[in-house]
C-alpha cells in the first residue's frame, strides 16, 4: 500500500513513536500518484528551408521537447504557394506519432519535382497543427520550403514546342479544306501539306483540347480540376495548363472584378525596355478602379494575387500568344472556347514592342498586329516554360 502525505495540520497528532499509520511528506515515501503528467511541446526545428530542384526530396523535421509522458502526435501538411502540388511538388498530410517515453525527432518526407523547365525559384509551406495525448504546439508551427531551380535556359525545342496550326485539311490549289493526298479532289498532286504533318496528324485527339491542341484546367490553387469534361459555368477553372508547350495560361473572368475579360489595356513598360526605349503609356486603358489599367501594373496586380499558386506571372511574347491560334478553326475565336471560354474578339498584347508600337495578337483571324502603344487592347498573362 502506497503512502499518503498527511495535512499538515494532522502530522503533530501522528505519535513519535509506535506504528505510523499516514505517512507525512517527505524523503522515503513513495512517490505521488497524482502527478500531473508531462507529455511534451511538438514543433517544426526550422522555420524556413531550401533545397535544390534536383535534389528530389526534401526532410521535414519535427522534435518533441519539455516532457516524453504518454503516446502523442501531430498532422503536417504541405499547402501550396508559388510552388504547386501539381507542378513542383507532391502533396502531402502525415500523422507524427511519439510513443511514450520517446523524445526523438521524427521526420517526414516530401517528393520534389524534378523537371527541364526554367522558372524561379518557388515555395510551399508545411504546417503542423490538431495535436494529441495533450501535447501542446511549440512557437514553430510552418516551415517555408524553397525549391531552388537548376535548369539552365534553352532553346525552345528542348522540351517546350510551339502548337501545332490546327489545320487538318488541304487545297488542291483552288479550293481549300478538302481531303489530303486525295486523287479524286486533285490534293494528290500538292503533296506535303501542313494537315500531313506534326501533332494535328499523329495525335488527333478531342478529348483534351481539337485535334493536336491539349489542355488541363486548373483551380485557383492551380491544380487540375477532377473533372475535366464539365462546363465553365458548372465547375470555372482559373487557369489553362498547355500540356505542349508547358505554359499556363490566365483564364478571365466575367464577374467585374478586377480579371474581366472586358477590361482593356494600354501597353507601358516604366523601364523603357524595347526598341527606342518608348514606355508606352501609362494607365491608359479602361478597368476596375481606372487606376491600373496598363499592362505593367496589371501583370503586379496578378502576381501579388498569386493566381493558380504563382506570382510569376508576365506578358506573353508574341510566339507563344501564336501557339494559341487555331487555323483549322472553322470561325473566330481562333482559340478553344472549351478551355478559354471567357473570349472577347480583339488583340491580346505581347511584350514584344517597336519603338511607340508593340505586337498584338487577333483571335478573331491569327494575325499579328502592330499597334500604338496607347491604344486599348486586352491581355492573357502567361507563365512557366522557356521562351520560346
Amino acid at each position: 500500500m502506497s503512502q499518503r502525505c498527511l495535512p499538515i495540520y494532522l502530522r503533530a497528532l501522528v505519535p513519535v513513536m509506535g506504528t505510523v499509520l499516514l505517512g507525512a511528506c517527505g524523503g522515503g515515501g513513495e512517490e505521488d500518484s497524482d502527478a500531473t503528467p508531462t507529455p511534451g511541446t511538438l514543433q517544426i526545428s526550422t522555420a524556413a528551408q531550401s533545397v535544390g530542384e534536383a535534389a528530389g526530396t526534401v526532410t521535414i523535421a519535427v522534435t518533441r521537447t519539455g516532457g516524453s509522458d504518454g503516446a502523442v502526435s501531430a498532422t503536417l501538411t504541405t499547402t501550396a504557394g508559388t510552388a504547386t502540388s501539381s507542378d513542383d511538388f507532391t502533396s502531402a498530410s502525415v500523422t507524427v506519432a511519439f510513443a511514450a517515453g520517446d523524445s526523438a525527432t521524427k521526420t517526414v518526407i516530401v517528393v520534389i519535382t524534378n523537371d527541364a523547365i526554367e522558372e524561379p525559384d518557388e515555395a510551399f509551406t508545411a504546417t503542423l497543427s490538431a495535436a494529441t495525448g495533450g501535447a501542446t504546439l511549440g512557437a514553430l508551427v510552418a516551415t517555408v520550403v524553397t525549391i531552388q531551380d537548376d535548369d539552365a535556359p534553352g532553346p525552345a525545342t528542348a522540351g517546350n514546342k510551339l502548337n501545332d496550326t490546327g489545320v487538318t485539311l488541304c487545297t488542291n490549289g483552288v479550293n481549300t479544306g478538302v481531303a489530303c493526298n486525295n486523287a479524286t479532289v486533285g490534293t494528290d498532286q500538292y503533296p506535303d501539306q501542313d494537315a500531313q504533318f506534326g501533332r494535328d496528324f499523329t495525335a488527333n485527339d478531342d478529348s483534351d483540347g481539337r485535334v493536336g491542341f491539349s489542355f488541363t484546367k486548373l483551380d485557383s490553387a492551380g491544380a487540375p480540376l477532377a473533372n475535366q469534361t464539365l462546363a465553365f459555368s458548372v465547375a470555372p477553372w482559373a487557369c489553362v495548363k498547355d500540356n505542349v508547350t508547358a505554359l499556363t495560361w490566365e483564364v478571365k473572368s466575367d464577374d467585374d472584378g478586377f480579371r474581366d475579360k472586358d477590361w482593356t489595356y494600354s501597353w507601358f513598360n516604366s523601364t523603357g525596355i524595347g526598341d527606342g526605349g518608348d514606355q508606352g503609356k501609362d494607365n491608359g486603358g479602361i478597368c476596375i478602379g481606372g487606376s491600373a489599367c496598363d499592362t505593367e501594373k496589371y501583370v503586379a496586380a496578378v502576381n501579388a494575387l498569386a493566381l493558380c499558386g504563382h506570382a510569376d506571372w508576365r506578358l506573353p511574347q508574341r510566339s507563344e500568344l501564336l501557339s494559341l491560334i487555331d487555323y483549322g478553326s472553322s470561325a473566330a475565336p481562333f482559340v478553344d472556347i472549351n478551355r478559354f471560354p471567357e473570349l472577347v474578339n480583339i488583340a491580346y498584347w505581347s511584350n514584344t514592342s517597336i519603338l511607340s508600337e508593340a505586337h498584338a495578337v487577333s483571335v478573331t483571324d491569327g494575325e499579328v498586329r502592330s499597334l500604338n502603344k496607347q491604344l486599348r487592347q486586352a491581355i492573357r498573362l502567361v507563365r512557366g516554360g522557356r521562351t520560346l
